[in-house]
Formats: structure tokens, C-alpha cells, sequence
């Protein structure tokens, strides 16, 4: 898999939308620079009724306002700028609010005096989209939509190396992947994917676990830079999986940071959905539900043991435990914030869009140990319970009765406070089969006929493999300690 040098150029070129220009105003594009706002008004106070001051009125509204339907509203839309988050953002309001807003500015107009809120608002070269909206990066919408991509959060350098951006690569490397060859390869190419097919979702999410000051914030912040406006950096889970998703309408990159997802399985489903479903409802308050293709690449770093729900065949999450090396390391950060202000950020986009996808499937996720880790946590009930027992080889004893195994299992569950587990015979032993090769027989020592039934489980070395192997678990060590 290869970015085409065409697509490359169209992401590169981070084109905006087009202001609606009236066609018969050659000189509009001149006076919108040489005749500022108050000079329209300055027109009114002096008496002098000008058509070129509305034309003005109608050019400066239409530079960063424009009106469109979005939840079944028509609303006015503004492009501004976060000062704080020194980021581009969209806001909007109703057209009452709007004409509220500029009711204290008024033009003289062939018709008379007019507020400049309506002289725009019933121009026919008022800018409009009746489409709605799309987030089309690298690409030229309808005239009827308006595009929500805004462009990277910088111009990346051309022809940069992988060594011109060796700081970062080191980061990544030694600190994220802990020196793990196979990770950071996968870590590097994961990022590359994202750069170069801002419009596809990353079908994998990112997991990141490690302690406070290790360096998996910075990537995140890092990986949020690249986006700019479409990076987003939240820090509870609820506003990613909850029923408020209106800032997910332009992200592309999102870092979720002190993520969590280990007990919530309603929330662990959303998330699931959103690496890899084509599309996601976005919610405002009193607007409808509107569908939306899913474009996220999801980033998450979490200091918590337990951080996702993984099956034993997870294929959507790439998960590395993030070295200490570095912790409390001011200057190393310091050096790295530098680096990264001062040209590293246009670096990293231009080497991460010239690196060389050939060959790479995103859906094979490394099995880490990290990614293992997260697996055994997330065992069901009894699946936990014959862990546990395998780790024991000391104290294994394959065979016992039915009934047997089912008061360990109970005692089990009731240490652990799994109140509502399926105890029965029948339950117990379909779990057990999922794992084992079971086998059934009987035992002397019974009532009635003297015998009872049985389940004969494999001994630990031969139960132990086909535990791990039944779980996609390929680096599992036991404890015999």
C-alpha cells in the first residue's frame, strides 16, 4: 500500500473553501482590501449612499461567515480562531442571534438604511451551502457542500529523511515501544498510514500504558500537532463514547488521555465501533442525529493496569507498554519541545508522508506483551478461574466430579464478587472445552450406582498450551514460583 503522488499533492495543498465571489464585480477581490468595515459606516454618517458599500458589506461577511443546514437548523456559521488553543474552529448561532449581534451596524443602500446583517443575509451572493457538510481531506467538495478540512497542523517538509527526524523516531523507538523492534516498526507505519490517508478510519487504536512523566503524553500532543484543527485531545472517556459527539464532526486524530474502558462494556463496544465501523452518529443538544463517515485514527495512554476489553483474537488494538527510561527526564523533554517547535513538527509530517507503506496491514497488530496483558485481564469469569488454577502446577489435579468443579468454580466467583455467573454443570463444562480437550469418565466412591461423573482436563504442561493457544496468547509465561 502506496500514497499516490497525486494524493500526496491534494493533502499537501490542504486546500480551503472558496469565498462566493459575484461575478460582476471585477473590482470586489480590490475593494474588500482597500476599503475596510468602518469606512461603510463612515459612508452612512456622512449621508453618501454608495453601492460599492454594500457590495463591501456582502464580501466581508462572506470571508468567514456563511450559512448552512446542520441537525435539521438552518444556522449561521462562523470560521474563527481559538486564540488559546492557537487552533482554527467553527462555531454557529442562530440567524436571530446573528442579526442580534450586528444590530448596531447599519449601511446606506440604494433602498435606504439597512442593517449589515440583513443586507448579507438576503443577498443572493450570500454565501451558502445547501448541502451541508463533509470532511473531505485533500479533496474539492460540491459547490453545495462545504468541506470541514482545514489542512495539517503544518506544511510538512519536503523530501525530509527518516535521520532528519531521528530525535522523534528515538522517542518512539526507546521511550513508546520500550526498544522493541517489531512495535516501533508497526508504531511508525501506524502513524504514516494515518498522515497519508487522513479520509480512511484507522481500523486499529493506539494504547499507550505507563506511568506519569514516562513520554506517552508527548506523543499524543505530537500526534494531535500533525492534525491541527482536526486533532483533538480529550481527557475523559465519556466524551468519546458518550451521547454528546458534536467535536468528533472534524477529528481526525484523537488522544484520549487516562482512557478507560476495562468495566464498561457498553462503553468498550462504542469505542470497538469507532475504530473500525465506515460510519458514526454525531449528537449536539437539540439537534437531530447526524451520520457522518468515520475518518478517526485513535490514539489512548492510560496509567492504568487494566485499561481495554480484549478478546483472545483482538485485532483492533495495538498496545506497548512505555518504557521508564526517560521519567522525570526534564531536560531530555525540554530538548524534544525544542526540537519539535523549531521545525520537528514539519519534520515528522514529511518524513511519516514519504515513508513506504508497501506491504503493510494495518489489522496485523503485533502481539505484545502489553496487548497479552490486557487479554488476561479481560478473561470472563471462567476463563479467569482456570488461569488461575494453571498457575498452580504444584496443586493441578486434572480429575475431579462434575459437581466438583462446580463448587471450585462457585467458591471462585464468590471470592471475586461474580454474583450472576452461570454456575451449572452444563455451563462449567462448556467453558471448560472452549479452552481444554475435556474428557468425561467416572469415579468410585458415589451414591446410587458407586460411580460418579467426571471431567478428566489435560495434565498442566498439555492444558497450559492449549489455554494459551485457544486465547491467541503466543507469549505467555507461567508463574511456578
Amino acid at each position: 500500500m502506496s500514497v499516490s503522488e497525486d494524493l500526496k499533492h491534494k493533502i499537501r495543498s490542504q486546500s480551503q473553501n472558496a469565498v462566493v465571489k459575484d461575478p460582476d464585480a471585477e473590482g470586489e477581490k480590490d475593494l474588500k482590501t482597500k476599503i475596510a468595515l468602518p469606512a461603510v459606516i463612515d459612508a452612512k454618517i456622512s449621508g453618501q449612499i454608495d453601492q460599492s458599500a454594500e457590495v463591501l458589506v456582502i464580501a466581508r461577511f462572506n470571508e468567514d461567515h456563511f450559512v448552512s443546514v446542520e441537525g435539521g437548523r438552518t444556522l449561521v456559521f462562523r470560521e474563527d480562531f481559538d486564540h488559546e488553543l492557537n487552533t482554527s474552529k467553527l462555531t454557529h448561532m442562530t440567524p436571530k442571534s446573528f442579526h442580534d449581534l450586528h444590530a448596531n451596524e447599519t449601511v446606506f443602500t440604494a433602498s435606504g438604511e439597512r442593517p449589515i446583517s440583513k443586507v448579507w443575509w438576503h443577498s443572493s451572493k450570500r454565501r451558502t451551502y445547501t448541502s451541508g457538510f463533509a470532511l473531505l481531506p485533500g479533496e474539492k467538495a460540491p459547490d453545495s457542500v462545504y468541506n470541514l478540512w482545514t489542512g495539517f497542523g503544518c506544511d510538512p517538509e519536503t523530501d525530509v529523511t527518516l535521520f532528519e527526524a531521528r530525535l522523534a523516531f528515538w522517542h518512539l523507538k526507546y521511550v513508546i515501544c520500550d526498544g522493541d523492534k517489531l512495535a516501533f516498526r508497526y508504531l511508525v507505519a501506524w502513524l504514516a498510514r494515518a498522515a497519508q490517508y487522513p479520509d480512511l478510519p484507522a481500523e486499529v487504536a493506539t494504547v499507550l500504558l505507563g506511568g506519569q512523566g514516562s513520554g506517552k503524553s508527548t506523543l499524543g500532543r505530537w500526534f494531535c500537532d500533525l492534525f491541527g484543527s482536526h486533532g483533538k485531545h480529550i481527557q475523559q472517556t465519556r466524551h468519546l463514547v458518550g451521547n454528546f459527539n458534536a467535536h468528533l464532526r472534524t477529528a481526525l486524530a484523537l488522544f484520549v488521555d487516562e482512557a478507560f474502558f476495562a468495566g464498561d462494556k457498553a462503553g468498550a463496544n462504542i469505542l470497538k465501533a469507532l475504530v473500525t465501523e465506515n460510519c458514526i452518529a454525531i449528537e449536539q443538544k437539540g439537534m437531530d442525529v447526524v451520520t457522518a463517515r468515520n475518518r478517526l485514527k485513535i490514539m489512548m495512554a492510560t496509567n492504568s493496569v487494566h485499561a481495554i476489553r480484549a478478546a483472545g483474537d483482538e485485532r483492533r488494538f495495538f498496545v506497548v507498554s512505555v518504557s521508564n527510561c526517560k521519567k522525570q527526564d526534564h531536560e531530555y523533554f525540554a530538548k524534544l519541545h525544542r526540537w519539535w517547535g523549531s521545525g520537528g513538527k514539519e519534520k515528522l509530517l514529511g518524513a511519516l508522508l514519504n515513508y513506504n507503506l508497501d506491504g503493510f496491514n494495518v489489522r496485523k497488530v503485533p502481539n505484545t506483551g502489553a496487548l497479552e496483558d490486557q487479554k488476561l485481564h479481560s478473561l470472563e469469569p471462567l476463563d479467569a478461574w482456570l488461569f488461575d488454577m494453571l498457575q498452580d502446577a504444584e496443586n493441578w489435579k486434572p480429575e475431579h466430579t462434575r459437581k466438583t468443579w462446580n463448587y471450585k468454580f462457585i467458591d471462585y466467583c464468590t471470592a471475586h464478587n461474580y454474583r450472576f455467573e452461570k454456575t451449572s454443570s452444563r455451563a462449567v463444562g462448556s467453558g471448560l472445552r472452549k479452552r481444554l480437550i475435556v474428557t468425561s469418565g467416572r469415579q468410585s466412591g458415589g451414591f446410587g450406582n458407586g460411580r460418579e461423573r467426571t471431567w478428566i482436563l489435560p495434565e498442566i504442561d498439555d492444558a497450559r498450551a492449549q489455554f494459551a493457544e485457544s486465547l491467541g496468547l503466543t507469549i505467555l509465561t507461567w508463574d511456578d514460583g
